[in-house]
C-alpha cells in the first residue's frame, strides 16, 4: 500500500471522490424527481394566491355558471358545437330544421348585435352542419349551417369585425345557402 493510500482512509481515494460526486448527482437527481412530481397539486404552494388552489383545480358542482364557459371565447364556440352536436344526435327533425332556417332568415344579416344572437345563430349553423353532414340531398343545409357558424364565430371571438371582407363574403354565402333551399332574404 502506498502513503497516500494509508493516508487517505477508507473511501477517500481517487475512487472514494468518484462514488460520492456520483452519489451526491444522483441524489440531486432523485431530489429533482420529486419535487417537480408534485407540480400538480404543490406548484403554488407559498406563492400568494387570491383563492385556494383546490378551488382552482376543481369544478365547483354546485355552482353551474362555474362550469359555463366565458362568453366570446374559443371554450364558448366549442359548448355550443357540442350542444349541438348532441342534440343532432338525440333527433333530427324538420321541426328542428325549419327552426334553424327562421331564425337565420329573419335576422339577416343582423346576427352580431349581442352575444345571445350570435350563440343562437352557431348553435343553429352547427346544428345544420352536423345534422346533414353526409347527407348529398341535404347538402344545401349542412351548407348553410357551415356558412353560418363561420359568419359569426370569429366576429364572436373578437377576431373579426362585422365590417370585415371575410364576414361580408360569409354573409353573401349564407344568402346563396338560403336561395338554394328556396328563402329569399335582402
Amino acid at each position: 500500500m502506498s502513503k497516500s493510500e494509508k493516508k487517505a482512509g477508507p473511501g477517500e481515494g481517487k475512487n472514494g471522490k468518484k462514488k460520492w460526486i456520483i452519489v451526491g448527482v444522483v441524489a440531486v437527481l432523485v431530489l429533482a424527481a420529486a419535487v417537480g412530481g408534485n407540480k400538480g397539486s404543490d406548484q403554488t404552494a407559498g406563492t400568494p394566491s387570491s383563492e385556494p388552489p383546490t378551488q382552482a383545480s376543481a369544478p365547483a358542482e354546485s355552482e353551474p355558471s362555474a362550469a359555463e364557459p366565458e362568453p366570446n371565447t374559443s371554450a364558448k364556440v366549442d359548448a355550443l358545437a357540442r350542444e349541438a352536436k348532441d342534440s343532432v344526435a338525440g333527433d333530427v327533425t324538420e321541426e328542428m330544421r325549419d327552426e334553424a332556417v327562421a331564425f337565420i332568415v329573419e335576422h339577416y344579416p343582423d346576427y352580431y348585435g349581442d352575444n345571445e344572437t350570435m350563440e343562437r345563430a352557431m348553435f343553429y349553423g352547427f346544428w345544420l352542419e352536423y345534422a346533414y353532414d353526409g347527407d348529398e340531398g341535404a347538402r344545401n343545409y349542412y351548407n348553410l349551417g357551415m356558412d353560418m357558424e363561420q359568419a359569426v364565430k370569429y366576429v364572436y371571438r373578437g377576431a373579426e369585425k362585422a365590417e370585415d371582407e371575410a364576414t361580408k363574403e360569409n354573409l353573401t354565402q349564407i344568402k346563396e345557402s338560403l336561395e338554394a333551399i328556396g328563402q329569399t332574404v335582402e
